[in-house]
């Protein structure tokens, strides 16, 4: 074997275990952690990635808590034909949610950035007292599913939320936390049933002392469709949501809150 052709081979293999390597990079979203917020000071929250290479499209949901953080827009577009129409920000001010869908102008080879690069910015206001604080974070919020596709050689792999490293973002606002403690957004006991429903779905729950309880239904596309708040006593008690409350059938996210606790849910409604 001639020295040109063992040198040609070896370029080849290189490039094989090159793209290999690259194709095998894990996808990563992740938001900053911001510690001692002010009241009323407007965030800055870049959506970085790494690992973002020949990607054809991607979805998701941001959230956060509405009542510490407000929404105010998404800006700083850093992918080829990314825009405002890829973002369903319409009620995203009072629901604390945002989808993102965005799909590559060119599906042949896709979209890619370098690692750490921001792909969009998320603008918030700090509109929550001191001592207060809010996750904002990646989620799947059907029928928005949380998933990246890929081009990678002929075809193209889809990666669901649970091969995608997602760093999310936290605001405390007027307090230190570390970002390693782990923040809890699900932590009021809670039972949904039956689910789905046609008629009616049961929300039980435990309250260790007599508490003032909000809650709210969000539709798919992030409007607040039910709210409500009541003093409900020590123990276990519930709320019953009638179909006929809901506009049409279909995916609600139902959110239970009662002081710095919240409950988050999806729920179901089959038959109107």
């Amino acid at each position: 074997m001639s020295l040109v052709t063992r040198i040609a081979i070896t370029s080849v293999l290189f490039f094989l275990l090159l793209t290999i390597r690259l194709s095998a990079q894990p996808i990563t979203f992740s938001l900053p952690f911001v510690n001692n917020a002010a009241p009323n000071v407007i965030l800055n929250m870049p959506v970085k990635v790494t690992g973002f290479d020949s990607i054809t499209s991607a979805q998701f949901v941001l959230s956060w808590d509405p009542q510490v953080l407000k929404f105010l827009t998404v800006d700083s577009y850093n992918l080829p034909g990314l825009g405002a129409d890829d973002f369903n920000a319409t009620f995203a001010a009072d629901s604390g949610f945002v989808r993102f869908a965005y799909e590559a102008a060119n599906l042949d080879f896709g979209a890619s950035v370098p690692d750490n690069s921001t792909i969009f910015r998320l603008r918030l206001k700090v509109i929550g007292a001191l001592n207060t604080s809010s996750p904002v974070k990646f989620i799947q919020k059907l029928p928005v599913y949380y998933e990246v596709s890929r081009i990678e050689g002929t075809s193209s792999i889809i990666y669901s939320d649970t091969a995608i490293v997602s760093d999310h973002g936290f605001v405390a606002v007027g307090y230190t936390v570390d970002a390693q403690e782990e923040i809890l957004e699900n932590n009021i006991p809670l039972e949904i049933f039956p689910n789905p429903f046609s008629e009616a779905v049961n929300a039980v729950f435990e309250l260790q002392k007599a508490a003032e309880v909000e809650y709210s239904i969000v539709d798919p596309t992030g409007k607040v469709v039910l709210k409500n708040k009541k003093w409900y006593p020590a123990g276990k008690t519930g709320i019953v949501i009638e179909s006929t409350a809901l506009p049409n059938k279909g995916y609600y996210t139902l959110i239970i809150r009662t002081g710095d606790q919240k409950a988050i849910r999806q729920i179901i409604c089959f038959e109107k």
